[in-house]
């Protein structure tokens, strides 16, 4: 998911901004849940100095001086920005090319509007509830991850290391006759000869890479995109990229920004899969902004579902947006460990079937050949 990077690159980098448009700045990415974990708690802890009344300004330098690892620098930077230079803080946060544009623009609206420890505080509830679910949906997907990572591993042992000991019986029994081979044990030979096209060096090669792979590399994450595949698990990811698309919307129309400003804001960052489609969002903020459209409308436009765009139309209409849009997006994050749970049962058994398959399949062969020595001799 995407979804939880505390820097997001900007799709609709075409949508004018004002003085905020910038192609070319370089967003880094964070994915580690740590580093969102530790940003909430900053978030939260600039809120509750500002809400005691500290001024903005000492509140920055208090954060720069408590700031670690990959937070000092930015934090000092921003500091020196604000503090030494004088600039607003937005601005300042903003020049540091570090800090996500949806933070930024909290603080610039925020600030004007003197929102800004109220929604800090909501900003971070808003992380702090992305964490609690990605651990969940993490947690949930652990162990079927681990499973398929086993069952990899071993079936490449088995193959390099039985295998050898089978070819040899039946050379010993053949001797120089010409004989067909079964088919599995013509796959399972096969297997063999491409797992050692290197010889001895090449498959502890292979296997030390395989470890490294599951263990430190890509490999946790490549099985993570498939498993996300299964509908069941797609429409959970789903589901909690709308929740949070919703909850942080809310946040933005709380600090003070127009339905245009917060859509702007949210095209920064990461869209649901209704919106992420070609220009969808483009042309959503541009009818809404320019063309007199109405949300809800080019929600349905989208194809968004009945129920949220039903319930936007009735929250335009009475004025009640942003209270409707972080109901909503409440309610479906609160069904999220529910759903996790369900998640879990499809997804271990989906990892078991995997393994009977692949493990079975590979026994199946050793047993034909097996069986069908004596017709070597």
């Amino acid at each position: 998911m995407a979804q939880l990077n505390i820097k997001k690159k900007n799709p609709n980098k075409n949508l004018s901004v004002g003085k905020y448009k910038d192609e070319k700045r370089k967003l880094r990415k964070k994915n580690a849940l740590t580093e969102i974990n530790e940003f909430c708690s900053i978030i939260r802890l600039f809120a509750y100095l500002t809400r005691g009344g500290t001024s903005p300004q000492d509140t920055i330098s208090l954060l720069a001086d408590e700031a670690s690892g990959i937070f000092k620098q930015p934090f000092e930077e921003a500091k020196r920005y604000i503090v030494d230079e004088g600039l607003p803080i937005s601005e300042g946060f903003y020049k540091t090319n570090f800090f996500p544009l949806e933070f930024i623009s909290i603080l610039r609206v925020g600030q004007s509007t003197g929102k800004l420890p109220e929604v800090l505080e909501e900003y971070g509830k808003y992380l702090n509830g992305v964490i609690v679910s990605q651990r969940g949906f993490n947690s949930a997907l652990k162990y079927p991850t681990v499973m398929l990572m086993a069952a990899i591993l071993g079936t490449t042992a088995i193959i390099v290391a039985v295998v050898p000991k089978l070819q040899a019986s039946i050379q010993s029994m053949v001797g120089d006759k010409v004989v067909t081979l079964p088919l599995p044990t013509r796959i399972l030979f096969g297997l063999h000869s491409i797992l050692t096209v290197f010889g001895t060096p090449g498959v502890i090669l292979l296997m030390l890479g395989l470890l490294y792979y599951f263990s430190f590399g890509s490999g946790k994450k490549h099985i993570l995109m498939v498993i996300q595949k299964i509908p069941k698990v797609k429409k959970l990811m789903e589901k909690m990229q709308w929740a949070q698309f919703l909850i942080m919307a809310s946040v933005c129309m709380k600090a003070g920004m127009t339905l245009a400003q917060m859509l702007f804001t949210m095209g920064e960052g990461e869209l649901p899969p209704e919106l992420s489609k070609g220009d969808a969002f483009k042309e959503l903020y541009f009818n809404v902004k320019n063309g007199g459209k109405s949300f809800a409308s080019e929600l349905e436009r989208a194809g968004v579902s009945r129920k949220l765009v039903s319930l936007i139309a009735i929250a335009e209409r009475k004025g009640h947006t942003q209270e409707v849009m972080q109901s909503y997006g409440e309610e479906i994050m609160d069904s999220v460990p529910f759903e996790i749970n369900e998640v879990k049962v499809v997804v271990e058994g989906v990892a078991i079937g995997t393994i009977t398959v692949l493990g079975g399949s590979i026994v199946a062969c050793v047993m034909i050949t097996m069986l069908n020595m004596s017709s070597f001799v």
